[in-house]
């Protein structure tokens, strides 16, 4: 059985970025945010999109409904969906857009 520690320590994204920027791994351009303004200008910025990742519970929740979100591809197309999150929250209230490399 994996030590729990460990398990929580191997989920915090912001920190397993760092260390493996530290360790000379090539890690994408990403930003952290919790602002859809600031989400929705990285993706723009992304020309081939930006995957979307949930930082804490991946759930947002809406006045008549809870959402589950996952690891997911987004493009400067998607903004209606950018969209459909404003005003809404997350336990934690924290996301992550990292860019999507290109490439293989």
């Amino acid at each position: 059985m994996s030590n729990p520690a460990a398990i929580r320590q191997a989920s915090l994204k912001p920190l397993q970025l760092q260390l493996a920027t530290e360790l000379g791994f090539e890690v994408p351009h990403f930003t952290i945010t919790n602002d859809v303004d600031h989400a929705a200008r990285f993706i723009k910025a992304c020309p081939s999109g930006a995957i979307v990742k949930v930082l804490v519970n991946p759930s947002i929740m809406y006045a008549d409904h809870v959402q589950l979100l996952y690891t997911h591809l987004l493009t400067g197309d998607d903004h209606h969906l950018l969209d459909a999150v404003r005003g809404t929250r997350s336990a934690g209230d924290a996301r992550a857009v990292g860019r999507r490399q290109t490439g293989g």
